[in-house]
């Protein structure tokens, strides 16, 4: 385990299995660009998702993907402005998740992984400003 100021990350493990953890102090007063965004899959839109600033160093996403999945969440945003995504979907059989920036003037928005039922694979997404 390693901590700093700002940071901690560390890793857990057994015989089978490692992951590494990764946490960031919040940014109590962070001001991002937030803004709406469009979720590509392969070059086709396949969502919509908005972000807004909320007090307290807290992001507010909300969106719909294709086939009508709802996103509703909030969550901290980083020092370095940017917000954790989690959206458990299809009653717990999928999820949507991944780092958003909501830095000003970036041109990669974030990425995320849109986990489907039926899917053996999570499929990767991108987000672009509309």
């Amino acid at each position: 385990m390693h901590l700093s100021v700002d940071q901690l990350t560390g890793v857990i493990s057994n015989a089978s299995w490692i992951s590494e953890l990764q946490a960031e102090r919040n940014a109590a007063n962070a001001v991002g660009a937030g803004g709406e965004f469009v979720v590509m899959e392969g070059g086709v839109a396949v969502g919509h998702l908005g972000i807004t600033n909320l007090s307290g160093g807290t992001a507010k996403a909300t969106g719909v993907l294709i086939g009508g999945a709802s996103i509703l969440r909030t969550a901290p945003i980083t020092l370095d402005l940017a917000a954790p995504l989690y959206v458990p979907l299809y009653s717990g059989r999928g999820a949507f998740l991944g780092w958003i920036s909501l830095t000003k003037g970036a041109t990669n928005y974030g990425a995320a992984l849109w986990i489907k039922p039926g899917s053996t694979n999570a499929t990767s997404v991108r987000l672009a400003p509309e």
